[in-house]
């Protein structure tokens, strides 16, 4: 994984953010991004003890796996898709946005609203942001709801059709 370190020393994603996501500031180091591996725990077969928990060190996280897509259908960003990852994906125009639409000056900076991915429920879900306006299909989103094949969520001018990669019998082993 390719990571910089912000002017406050948090670390990040380049490919995936432009900005730190903890703070808004910008990268603080110069030349190469540095190569940081997760800590992975998961349960072996030890001959001796019969099954094991124990860690090792990967440079996949199951938590980078996309789950699912937003296409926009309309606005200034026509024909971009957006990929979808376990957990919350925050809708908004600033690069800290885990989906950023910069373009659409009436999207809140940072988290017009959400998509979320329940990995345990294997479900998608659409949450509204706070102070926005987001519609769902054509009807204001007031509250948490469970998100379909080819739904779409409008924010400001920009039509985003919701893809979805997990679902059913296709989950992402972790």
């Amino acid at each position: 994984m390719s990571v910089k370190v912000c002017e406050n020393g948090h670390l990040y994603d380049d490919r995936r953010y432009q900005v730190c996501p903890h703070c808004g500031k910008a990268d603080s180091s110069s030349g190469e991004p540095q190569s940081v591996k997760k800590i992975v725990i998961s349960r072996r077969s030890v001959e001796d003890d019969g099954e094991k928990t124990v860690s090792y060190y990967s440079d996949i996280g199951g938590n980078n796996y996309v789950a699912g897509w937003l296409v926009c259908a309309e606005g200034k960003e026509k024909g971009r898709d957006y990929r979808i990852h376990f957990g919350f994906n925050r809708i908004g125009r600033s690069g800290i946005s885990d989906i950023c639409i910069s373009s659409d000056a009436g999207i809140a900076e940072t988290n017009h609203c959400s998509v979320v991915y329940d990995d345990r429920s294997n479900r998608f879900f659409a949450v509204p942001g706070k102070g926005t306006v987001t519609y769902l299909n054509g009807e204001i989103l007031e509250k948490v709801c469970g998100l379909n094949v080819n739904d779409s969520i409008t924010v400001s001018e920009t039509r985003l059709d919701f893809i979805p990669y997990c679902g059913g019998d296709k989950k992402w082993d972790q």
